[in-house]
Parts: structure tokens; sequence; C-alpha cells
């Protein structure tokens, strides 16, 4: 499988279209594995749920 090659400054959505992608700066390099899965939909879960 290819990894797909962005940038430091590529905007983080872009990642979640690919498994696996290189993030290539001038003196680092790293290669970052996308594993998607499926949320709860209750409504205590997500980014906007209180910590407790």
């Amino acid at each position: 499988m290819q990894a797909e090659k962005l940038t430091p400054g590529s905007k983080i959505y872009q990642l979640f279209k690919h498994d696996r992608v290189i993030i290539e700066g001038k003196e680092e390099r790293f290669i970052i594995t996308i594993q998607k899965e499926k949320t709860d939909p209750s409504p205590n879960s997500g980014p906007r749920a209180e910590c407790g």
C-alpha cells in the first residue's frame, strides 16, 4: 500500500481520506497510519462531551 505524501501545513481533514500518510518536513518525516472506527452515537461521546 502506498502512502499519500502531505506537508506539515496540510489540513488535518486531508489525512482522513487515506489509510496511511507521510508528512515530510525539512528535517523530519512522519508516517501516520489512520484507522477508522465507528463511534457510539450517544450524546455523551464525541469532541464536545463533558469530561467527568
